[in-house]
């Protein structure tokens, strides 16, 4: 099996590789260009969530809580995916320049910065 990317719409992007399959920035439900909703997607082993923009945070909460998949964000998207029941052990914050590891996955953030 080969490494495939799947645009998701906005930020949003889904990497299947032989290994794992990782979520990037999930906005579907509110995002008429989405081509699949939340509940059809199969189960990441890690959600990567760059911010707590509703345009980039969109469905983490409502699919880490039906698949159980770790996330891994910075604080201010931790405070919301808390707020919206995942459970404490499931979210790792993190920031640029901290190397983490989730799900089998190494994440290595980088600084950006969204204009």
């Amino acid at each position: 099996m080969s490494t495939t990317l799947r645009f998701l719409g906005a930020a949003g992007f889904e990497i299947t590789a032989p290994e794992s399959r990782i979520l990037i920035d999930p906005f579907l439900s509110e995002n008429p260009l989405a081509p699949v909703s939340h509940d059809e997607l199969a189960r990441p082993d890690v959600i990567l969530v760059t911010h707590a923009a509703p345009d980039h945070f969109g469905d983490t909460a409502a699919i880490a809580l039906r698949t159980g998949a770790p996330v891994i964000c910075g604080g201010d998207v931790r405070v919301h995916l808390l707020d919206r029941g995942v459970p404490a052990e499931q979210v790792q914050a993190t920031i640029w320049g901290v190397v983490t590891r989730a799900g089998g996955v190494v994440v290595r953030p980088v600084e950006c910065h969204h204009w």
